[in-house]
């Protein structure tokens, strides 16, 4: 069987319960739109979308049975499950089970969530997954903030041109780069800097241009070229 044929689709539409925010984000890696039911979900889309040793990911991925704390069948539907590329070295990472929740939701329904969350753990054994709990603590980071200004950048490739104009810009100035400083010589005219900031906001999104992911990205940071 190819691998392309083992990824698991979504089980289900993402609905709101009248105190949730559900919404969709367009996916390349999926190409198609993501489904989430929260704020803190909407993150994690964008995160995984945005990371590169990620391949793909799946919104509700699977339904798992399970016995409620009132001793009743029941089942748990976890929030996403992620394939990681193959690209990674030794140090290859399963396919991952992810639950997204606050803290202060862990912590108050922890009585009825552990039960979930052992039955996933189990369920998890037995495909050879990992399960992780995802809270605001990995998400409220500069990395997703930067993700998600970012990702919509990937959607649409600029002209040959424009590349070449940002390109050109950043080697001339070497190790003195900032996305300021590049549109400052890549052109003069108003109308093509305008044209020339998504193009280089696409060459870092897609890794050509590097820059510091883990703090806030602006257009005074400093930028430099990735050799391929």
């Amino acid at each position: 069987m190819k691998l392309r044929e083992q990824f698991l689709t979504s089980i289900r539409d993402v609905k709101s319960n009248g105190f949730t925010a559900p919404g969709v984000i367009p996916s390349g890696k999926n190409k198609a739109m993501v489904q989430y039911e929260s704020i803190p979900e909407r993150d994690m889309a964008y995160f995984l979308e945005f990371s590169v040793g990620v391949k793909r990911f799946v919104e509700q991925p699977v339904k798992i049975d399970y016995t409620s704390p009132r001793g009743k069948p029941a089942h748990y539907t976890p929030d996403f499950l992620a394939y990681f590329s193959d690209n990674l070295g030794p140090d290859k990472i399963k396919p991952t089970l992810f639950e997204v929740k606050t803290r202060e939701i862990l912590k108050k329904n922890w009585h009825e969530l552990k039960p979930k969350f052992m039955a996933a753990i189990r369920y998890c054994d037995t495909k050879g997954w990992r399960f992780k709990i995802i809270t605001e603590v990995e998400l409220n980071t500069p990395y997703v903030e930067n993700a998600k200004f970012l990702v919509p950048y990937m959607r649409k490739t600029p002209s040959i041109g424009l590349i070449e104009n940002v390109m050109d810009a950043l080697h001339e100035l070497e190790d003195h780069a900032t996305p300021a400083h590049i549109i400052k010589i890549a052109a003069n005219d108003f109308y093509r800097k305008a044209a020339l900031i998504p193009a280089l906001w696409f060459l870092v999104a897609t890794r050509f241009i590097g820059c510091e992911l883990d703090k806030p990205l602006t257009m005074d940071s400093p930028v430099w070229y990735i050799k391929s």
